[in-house]
């Protein structure tokens, strides 16, 4: 573990020198993904996996760092032990709205990147619920954070293709949401 460390710090350290090579220009970056949505903790025990969508916008104004925001769409239904509970005709869904800023750092590499990213802001968590007794719908928006990172492959044009695995934490009153998200997507660079 202690080498693993030392080599990440070692990289981290030495990736400036490659940014030295070539000029800097700064640039705007507009993503959009996609992917799966893994429900964990206390809220995975009754939530099937499903679906996220998400839109970012940065921009790169010094070698290796993008600041931004990022927007994205989670969406999740019951299991069918929940279902069950519910009744005949039960239905549970459960979906969230991200808004957050976003910092990314990039490690440069040729034409592919890997990169950590740190997400922080609102979370509006919605659920309905349909039961035998009767239909509800509960909405509350709470502060969260995400992490995680990827990788880059940009071609010979402004477009990357991207993949991302990220983690997410939403604070809750009596438990906190988690997720891990696991994305692809494009993104466009302009200068």
């Amino acid at each position: 573990m202690k080498r693993v460390v030392f080599v990440m710090l070692f990289v981290m350290v030495l990736a400036p020198a490659a940014w030295a090579q070539v000029p800097f220009v700064p640039s705007f970056e507009i993503g959009v993904g996609g992917g799966l949505n893994m429900p964990m903790g206390d809220i995975g025990d009754g939530m099937n996996n499903g679906y996220n969508f998400n839109a970012s916008v940065g921009y790169s104004f010094v070698p290796m760092f993008v600041i931004g925001a990022e927007f994205g769409i989670f969406g999740n239904g019951g299991t069918d032990e929940v279902i069950a509970a519910l009744g005949p005709n039960g239905d549970f869904n459960m979906t969230a709205q991200q808004f957050t800023a976003m910092v990314k750092y990039v490690l440069p590499v040729a034409v592919h990147n890997f990169y950590g990213k740190g997400l922080a802001g609102a979370y509006r968590m919605s659920s309905d619920v349909e039961s035998s007794l009767g239909n509800f719908e509960v909405s509350d928006t709470k502060f969260g954070f995400g992490l995680g990172g990827g990788f880059q492959f940009k071609g010979m044009s402004s477009a990357a293709v991207y993949a991302e695995g990220i983690y997410h934490r939403i604070s809750g009153e009596t438990s906190d949401g988690e997720f891990a998200t696991f994305n692809l997507g494009v993104l466009f660079s302009f200068n």
